[in-house]
C-alpha cells in the first residue's frame, strides 16, 4: 500500500510526512485538555522504563534528528527490556533528549494519576495511550503505513 500512496516521494518528503504526523498528534492533545488532567510533569522518568513501540519512520526521524544509526530489529525474537531506561533519557536529569521528535508513543502516553503510581510498571493505573483517542490512532495507522508497517521497541532500533 505504500508504494501507492507514497510513491515518488524521497526521504526527505517522508520524514517531513512523519514529523507533521506528530505535530498533529500535539494539537490533538492539546484540544482534549489532556495536560489539565495529567500529572506529568517535567523530571518524572517513571514511564521511560516501559515498552515504546515506534515505527520505522519514527526511528527514520530520531535518527536523523540525533545522527545515530538505526539498527535492524528481528521481528521474530522480541527482546524484553522491562525496567530499561530509553537509550534517549539523560537519566542524570531525567530529561528526554528527543522530546521534539519523540515518538506517537510517548506523546500518548499520560497518567491521570498520582506519579507514584508510575514508579512500578506493574501497578495499573489511569493513564492514556494512542488507543485512547480515535484521532491517535488514525495517525498511528498513517505512520505504519508510511514504515510498511515496520515497528519495534525503541531499545530495538537504538
Amino acid at each position: 500500500m505504500k508504494y501507492y500512496l507514497f510513491k515518488g516521494l524521497t526521504e526527505s518528503d517522508l520524514l517531513a510526512r512523519t514529523y507533521y504526523l506528530l505535530k498533529a498528534v500535539d494539537e490533538i492533545t492539546d484540544e482534549m485538555n489532556v495536560n489539565k488532567f495529567a500529572v506529568c510533569q517535567s523530571g518524572c522518568a517513571y514511564c521511560c522504563k516501559i515498552p515504546v513501540d515506534v515505527t520505522l519512520m519514527e526511528a527514520e526521524l530520531i535518527a536523523y534528528e540525533t545522527g545515530k544509526v538505526i539498527n535492524n530489529p528481528n521481528p521474530i525474537k522480541r527482546i524484553s527490556y522491562k525496567n530499561s531506561y530509553c537509550p534517549f533519557l539523560d537519566v542524570d536529569n531525567a530529561k528526554c533528549t528527543i522530546y521534539s521528535v519523540r515518538p506517537l508513543a510517548c506523546r500518548c502516553f499520560y497518567s491521570l494519576e498520582h506519579y507514584k503510581y508510575c514508579k512500578n510498571v506493574e501497578v495499573h493505573h489511569l493513564i492514556t495511550t494512542v488507543d485512547s483517542n480515535s484521532k491517535w490512532g488514525k495517525i498511528e495507522s498513517l505512520l505504519l503505513t508510511l514504515s510498511n508497517n515496520k515497528v519495534a521497541d525503541i531499545r530495538e532500533w537504538f
